[in-house]
């Protein structure tokens, strides 16, 4: 069993890539996490090895933040997760490293996830923005 904790800015999509992730489904749904959700999945290796991963679904909002750090003890990876279209949350990643840095063991796995590309490329004033 593997704890997976995404965290980052509110509204970055962390619950979106779960949802795809986890469901295979897409919601257009703007919702807030409140506190932490979790769901499982489970993952079968090519020599049938199964592994089963809790994945963990922080809330980004500013209130929820001192409750959500607490949730990363003891998690084998944490996704930083960012939207692409939003300068301040990518400018906050530093934020939320040094909390998952003050939260989690040595040994915890870091990926940051560059979220939201699809909305760039599809408006093209956010490309000029980028190229910027």
């Amino acid at each position: 069993m593997f704890k997976i904790v995404i965290t980052g800015d509110s509204n970055s999509g962390k619950s979106r890539i779960l949802e795809r992730y986890t469901r295979d489904t897409f919601t257009d749904s703007n919702q807030i996490t409140i506190g932490v959700e979790f769901t499982t999945k489970f993952i079968t290796l090519d020599n049938g090895f199964v592994i089963k991963l809790q994945l963990w679904d922080t809330a980004g909002a500013e209130q929820y933040r001192s409750i959500t750090t607490s949730y990363y003890r003891g998690a084998h990876a944490v996704i930083l997760c960012y939207d692409i279209t939003n300068l301040t949350s990518f400018n906050n990643l530093d934020y939320w490293l040094q909390q998952v840095k003050y939260c989690t063991d040595k040994n915890c796995v870091l990926s940051l996830c560059a979220n939201k590309v699809d909305i760039m490329f599809n408006n093209p004033h956010l490309r000029e923005v980028v190229r910027e």
